[in-house]
Order: C-alpha cells, then sequence, then structure tokens
C-alpha cells in the first residue's frame, strides 16, 4: 500500500488523497479523493470496477450497478426513504 496525501488548500488537514493498494494477487485498486474537485451535484461519488461491471454510489442516496456485458444497469434511488 502507497498513500499520498497534501493540503492543496484547506490550512488545517489534508484534503486531497491518493492511495495505491497492490494485492498478493497481482490486483491493483486505486482510491483518489479531493475535497475540492467540484461542486457540481453528486458531490460525492464512489466508483468499483469489476470483470465487465461497475456499481457506483452516489451521496450515499443512489446505487447504480452494471452487472455485465450486454446486461441493463440497475439504479436505486434512496433520497425520499425513511430508513
Amino acid at each position: 500500500m502507497k498513500c499520498e496525501a497534501r493540503q492543496s488548500i484547506s490550512q488545517s488537514e489534508f484534503d486531497d488523497f491518493a492511495v495505491l493498494l497492490t494485492f498478493e494477487s497481482g490486483t491493483i485498486g486505486t482510491f483518489v479523493t479531493s475535497a475540492h474537485a467540484g461542486w457540481s451535484y453528486p458531490f460525492q461519488r464512489l466508483e468499483i470496477y469489476g470483470k465487465y461491471s461497475t456499481i457506483a454510489v452516489e451521496d450515499m442516496e443512489k446505487v447504480i450497478y452494471a452487472p455485465g456485458l450486454k446486461r441493463g444497469t440497475e439504479e436505486n434511488d434512496f433520497k425520499q426513504s425513511s430508513l
């Protein structure tokens, strides 16, 4: 694992991060975040990629799942949920 962080705008805390993970199998994973990347919706987005598939979470309210080639995308929106 390797991580780099810096203070790009904030004077008191790190606001940009990049993490590189290398697993024993040789698979790599990356996480990149910036507190000041943009101010358009969605403000937060997490994407995970697999073999011909993707899952994304937007602002902890919406989940988008693409299960594979030639298959439809599924979306679940929890904005109005009363959990």
